[in-house]
C-alpha cells in the first residue's frame, strides 16, 4: 500500500473521502468492469506533506495572497515522487491526462466544473510538473472568483489528482443520461464529433447530435457538416479539416448511439445520478473517459412529467401569507377526509373513490410556506360527480379563480371499453342523480344535527386540567368525529355553487341589469357574521364616549382596560358575553398559530374604543332598500313571463338560503378549529414543560403526525428541538419570498420551477382604474385605507378599507368602512357575504389593489360593475 497515491484496483470505502469528484466516480464503477482507461491518485494529502513550515502557517491564516506568493517555491517530496514514479510505471502506456479532482467538483450544488486545471496528452516526463499545477489550481484567481460568487467559505482547497491513460479517439463526444433540455428521463441525449473531445468541448467543431428513447432506439438526429476535427501528433493536439467525403456523414451509426446511451444510462443508475459522461471509441472500442452528475436538471421545466397548477384565489382569505406546519398538516387531513365523504355522498362508488386516492391526498399544495389550491386535483374530484361540465363553471366562481384551465388540463371522460362498462357508468350517474335529490331534501334535517353535533362534541373543557393522554384523546373526538360529519357544510357548500351559479346565469341572460344578482343577496338577516359587529357597535353606545374609559379602551393596556371595566359592569358583561360566542375569532382564525380574541382581547377592547367616534350606522336598512329595489327591477323585466318568474323566484330564494346557511355553518368550523387550537397550545406547554420544546409556541413548527407519533412512541426522531430548529430558520427565509398568487409546475413539486399563470393584467382599462369582482353594490368616493394588519388599525369615517385578503377577525372594521376593496377572494368569500348583508359595497380579487392604492388616495369603488377608479393620489405607502 501506498501513503499518498492510490490505484484504481487497491481502492478502499474508507479512501472515498480523499479522492475528489471525478475518481470517486471511478472508484465507484470499479467493480462493475465499465470501459475506464486505468488511473490512479495522487491525494491531496501529498501536497500537505511536502509545505515547509512557513507555508503551512500561511495556509493556515486562509490569506490566498500571501498562500499564493509563498507557494511559487512549492516542490514534491522524494517520497512523494516515489510513489508517482511507482505508479506511472504500473499504470503503463505513452501519453496520459492528468485532472484536479476536487472534493467539492462534480457535486450537485457548486460543482466546481471548469474551474481546477486539467492537461492532456503528457509524456511520462511530464506528468510529476502537471500534478504540481493541479494541486496549485486551488489557488488560482478563477477558483477564488468561482468561491466568491457562490458564496463559499472555509479554508481553502486543494484538489487531489487524477493520472489516467489517453485514449487516442477515432470519435468521440458527451451523453447526457436525460435530456437536459426538457428533464425527459425516456431520452439520453448524445453528442458526437470526429476525433478528439476537444473539439466539442472548445466549441471549434460541429457536432452531430443524437435523442435515444428509452437506451433501445434512435428516435431523431441532427447531422450537420463537419469541417473540423482534432487529432494528435507527437504530443500535441492540432487542428485538422475532415475531408470531403466524410464531413457530411453521420459519425456514429445507429448501434453506437444506442451503445454510448446504454453507457451513460448504466453509469447513472450505479452512481444512483443521472449523469453527463465524457466518452470515446478508439478501433472501434468504447470507453467511458469522465462522468460527472447532471447539475443543470434543477433549472430545466420537465415538461413532459405531470402538470400541476397551484392556485390561492379563495384560499388566501383563510390562510394568507406564511402558514406554519401544524395549521397545513391538519387541513390538509381535513380536506383529504371530509371530500371523500362528499362524494360518497353524492352517490360516487368507493371504486372511484379509491381510484382517486391521489386526487384527495392533495386537494391542497404548500410552497414556500404558503397554502394553495391543487386545482389539478379539484376537477379531477368534479369531474367523478354529475353534470361537471356544468358544474365546473361554478366551481370556479366560488373558488375566485382568475383563470381557466389550460386546454392541456381538460379533464377527459375515461373511454368506456364494453358495453358492460358503459351500461354500469350510466348507472352510476343514474344513481348520483337520486343522491342528489335525496341529499337536496334531507339537508335542513342534516344541519340541525350538524348543530347538535357540534355542541355534543366541544362542550365546555378545561383543557388545563387533562393529561396528555386525555388531550390527545380529546383531539381525536374534536378534530376527527367533526371530520366524519361534516356532511351537512359539504352538502350546503355544493347547492350554494349550483344556485348561485345559476342564479347568475339567469340574472344574465333573463334579467339582464349588471349587477343585479349581488343586490338581491343583500341585507338577507340571519348571518352570524355580522352579528360581533351589532353587537360591537351597540358596546360603543353604552354611554362611554366622554368617559375616561374611551381613553383607557383606546390606549391602556390589557389589565388597565380590565380594571377600568370593573366600574362598568354592564359594557364587562356585555364584552364576556361577546367572547363567550366569539372568542375563537380572532385574524387568520383557521391559522392554529393565531392568538385568539378569547386569548388576548386587546384589539376587540380598541375596536369598541374606536367606534365610538363614529356615527350609527343605517347600513341593514340600506342593505334591505338594496335587495327590494333589485327585485322589484328583476320583476319587471320578467313582467308576463309568469314560468321564469316562477322559477327565477325559486332559484333567488334558495341561492339566498345556500350563501346564509355556508356562511353560519363556517363559524360552526371556526368553533371546531378554535377548540383544536386550544388543545395543541395546552400540548404545546406540556411539551416545553418536560423540556422537549423550548417554548410551549414551537408546538406549531411541528406537524400534527409528528406530535401524536412522539406521544405514541411511532416517531421517526424524538429530537423535536432540532426539528424545530431546522423548521424556524426555513419559514424565516419563506417570510422572506414574493407570494405567487398562481403557477404551474411539472414534475416534483417540491424543487419545481415555477411557470407563472396568472400576470396581473388590466385589460380595456385606463391606467388609473383597477378592475376586479363586484360583490355588494353601490358607489362610494372617499380616501383609501390600506391595510396590512387590522390588530392596530385605526379607521376614520367614510374611509374605504383597502386589504390584501380579510377574513371574519376584520369583520370589526366592516362596520367603520364605507366601502371595502380586497385584493383576494371570490364572489361567495367572507367579505362578499358580509358586505353584502351589511349594504356595505365592495369589490374583491382586485390584482395588486392593496400595492397601488396608498392611505389617503382619494379613491372611487363601485361595487356593481366591479371599478375602482383612482381619483387623487395624495396618499404615501404604509
Amino acid at each position: 500500500m501506498y501513503q499518498y497515491c492510490i490505484n484504481k484496483n487497491e481502492v478502499r470505502e474508507e479512501d472515498y473521502p480523499l479522492l475528489g469528484g471525478k475518481a470517486l466516480s471511478f472508484a465507484k464503477l470499479r467493480e462493475y468492469c465499465l470501459p475506464i482507461p486505468d488511473w490512479f491518485v495522487v491525494k491531496s494529502q501529498a501536497f500537505y506533506s511536502c509545505l515547509t513550515e512557513k507555508q503551512k502557517r500561511v495556509l493556515e491564516h486562509n490569506d490566498w495572497k500571501e498562500a499564493k506568493r509563498e507557494l511559487e517555491n512549492f516542490e514534491l517530496s522524494d517520497g512523494v515522487l516515489k510513489e508517482i514514479h511507482a505508479q506511472i510505471e504500473v499504470l503503463g502506456g505513452e501519453y496520459f491526462a492528468v485532472r484536479s479532482s476536487a472534493l467539492s467538483e462534480d457535486g450537485l450544488e457548486t460543482s466546481f466544473a471548469g474551474q481546477f486545471e486539467s492537461y492532456l496528452w503528457l509524456s511520462k516526463d511530464e506528468i510529476v510538473t502537471h500534478i504540481k499545477k493541479c494541486f496549485l489550481s486551488g489557488f488560482s484567481e478563477r477558483v477564488l472568483e468561482y468561491r466568491k460568487q457562490n458564496h463559499l467559505r472555509g479554508t481553502l482547497e486543494v484538489p487531489s489528482v487524477i493520472v489516467q491513460k489517453m485514449v487516442n479517439a477515432d470519435c468521440a463526444g458527451v451523453c447526457f443520461a436525460v435530456n437536459p433540455q426538457n428533464a425527459d428521463i425516456k431520452t439520453s441525449v448524445v453528442s458526437a464529433v470526429f476525433g478528439l473531445g476537444s473539439a466539442l468541448v472548445d466549441g471549434v467543431a460541429n457536432a452531430d447530435t443524437y435523442y435515444i428513447e428509452s437506451v433501445k432506439k434512435l428516435v431523431d438526429e441532427n447531422v450537420p457538416k463537419k469541417n473540423i476535427m482534432h487529432v494528435v501528433e507527437g504530443n500535441k493536439v492540432v487542428q485538422k479539416k475532415v475531408s470531403e467525403a466524410k464531413c457530411s456523414q453521420p459519425v456514429l451509426s445507429n448501434e453506437q448511439a444506442v451503445e454510448v446511451a446504454q453507457l451513460a444510462k448504466k453509469t447513472s443508475r450505479l452512481l444512483r445520478k443521472y449523469q453527463d459522461i465524457e466518452w470515446a471509441y478508439e478501433n472501434g472500442k468504447l470507453y467511458l473517459l469522465q462522468s460527472r452528475p447532471i447539475t443543470s436538471l434543477k433549472n430545466v421545466m420537465p415538461v413532459l412529467e405531470r402538470a400541476t397548477i397551484f392556485d390561492n384565489s379563495n384560499i388566501a382569505e383563510s390562510y394568507n401569507g406564511v402558514t406554519l406546519p401544524l395549521t397545513f398538516s391538519y387541513i390538509r387531513i381535513a380536506y383529504d377526509g371530509v371530500y371523500r365523504q362528499f362524494c360518497k355522498m353524492f352517490g360516487v362508488t368507493k371504486k372511484q373513490i379509491k381510484k382517486n386516492d391521489r386526487t384527495f391526498r392533495n386537494m391542497l399544495g404548500m410552497t414556500d410556506g404558503r397554502v394553495y389550491y391543487n386545482m389539478r386535483s379539484w376537477y379531477n374530484m368534479m369531474s367523478i360527480l354529475p353534470g361537471y361540465k356544468f358544474n365546473k363553471e361554478f366551481m370556479e366562481q366560488m373558488m375566485g379563480v382568475k383563470e381557466k384551465l389550460p386546454d392541456e388540463f381538460v379533464i377527459q371522460e375515461e373511454k368506456k371499453v364494453n358495453k358492460i362498462e358503459k351500461i354500469a357508468d350510466g348507472f352510476h350517474f343514474f344513481w348520483s342523480i337520486i343522491m342528489f335529490g335525496v341529499q337536496y331534501v334531507t339537508l335542513n334535517r342534516k344541519i340541525k344535527r350538524f348543530y347538535k353535533m357540534i355542541k355534543n362534541t366541544l362542550g365546555k373543557v378545561d383543557v388545563s386540567s387533562l393529561t396528555m393522554n386525555e388531550l390527545y384523546e380529546y383531539l381525536n373526538k374534536v378534530g376527527y368525529t367533526t371530520m366524519e360529519g361534516w356532511d351537512a357544510p359539504l352538502i350546503n357548500d355544493f347547492f350554494t355553487m349550483i344556485y348561485h351559479g345559476i342564479l347568475r346565469k339567469l340574472c344574465d341572460t333573463w334579467v339582464g341589469i349588471d349587477g343585479i344578482c349581488n343586490a338581491l343577496l343583500c341585507g338577507q338577516g340571519g348571518i352570524i357574521s355580522a352579528k360581533p359587529a351589532k353587537m360591537i357597535w351597540k358596546m360603543s353606545q353604552m354611554g362611554i364616549r366622554e368617559t375616561s374609559l374611551v381613553k383607557c379602551l383606546l390606549e391602556g393596556t390589557i389589565g388597565e382596560i380590565e380594571e377600568e371595566l370593573k366600574q362598568n359592569p354592564i359594557l364587562e358583561e356585555m364584552i364576556e358575553t361577546y367572547l363567550d360566542e366569539f372568542g375563537d375569532r380572532c385574524l387568520d382564525e383557521l391559522k392554529m398559530e393565531s392568538e385568539s380574541v378569547r386569548e388576548n382581547p386587546l384589539l376587540l377592547y380598541r375596536t369598541i374604543g374606536e367606534t365610538t367616534k363614529h356615527s350609527a350606522s343605517a347600513a341593514s336598512k340600506v342593505s334591505n332598500k338594496i335587495a327590494e329595489e333589485a327585485y322589484k327591477k328583476a320583476m319587471n323585466k320578467l313582467s308576463g313571463k309568469p314560468f321564469k318568474k316562477l322559477i327565477f323566484k325559486r332559484i333567488m330564494h334558495n341561492a339566498g338560503r345556500f350563501v346564509r346557511n355556508r356562511e353560519n355553518l363556517r363559524f360552526e368550523r371556526t368553533k371546531v378549529f378554535g377548540c383544536v387550537r386550544s388543545i395543541l397550545n395546552e400540548m404545546g406547554v406540556r411539551l416545553a414543560s418536560t423540556q422537549a420544546l423550548e417554548d410551549s409556541k414551537d408546538i406549531f413548527y411541528l406537524n400534527i403526525e409528528e406530535i401524536l407519533s412522539y406521544i405514541d412512541g411511532t416517531a421517526t426522531t424524538y429530537r423535536l428541538k432540532d426539528l424545530v430548529s431546522v423548521r424556524k430558520k426555513e419559514y424565516a427565509y419563506y417570510q422572506t419570498l414574493p407570494e405567487t398568487p398562481r403557477f404551474m409546475v411539472y414534475g416534483q413539486v417540491g424543487q419545481a420551477i415555477k411557470a407563472k399563470q396568472h400576470e396581473v393584467k388590466q385589460k380595456g382599462t385606463v391606467q388609473n382604474v383597477l378592475k376586479g369582482i363586484p360583490c355588494s353594490p353601490g358607489v362610494v368616493e372617499g380616501k383609501a385605507r390600506v391595510i396590512f394588519d387590522c390588530r392596530n388599525a385605526v379607521m376614520k369615517e367614510g374611509e374605504i378599507l383597502v386589504a390584501n385578503h380579510t377574513d371574519p377577525g376584520w369583520i370589526m372594521l366592516f362596520n367603520q368602512a364605507s366601502a371595502v376593496v380586497v385584493e383576494c377572494g371570490s364572489l361567495l368569500s367572507h367579505a362578499a357575504i358580509v358586505s353584502r348583508e351589511m349594504g356595505i359595497p365592495s369589490v374583491v380579487a382586485v390584482d395588486e389593489v392593496s400595492k397601488r392604492l396608498h392611505t389617503g388616495d382619494f379613491i372611487r369603488v363601485n361595487g356593481s360593475t366591479g371599478t375602482v377608479e383612482i381619483l387623487e393620489t395624495t396618499g404615501e405607502a404604509e
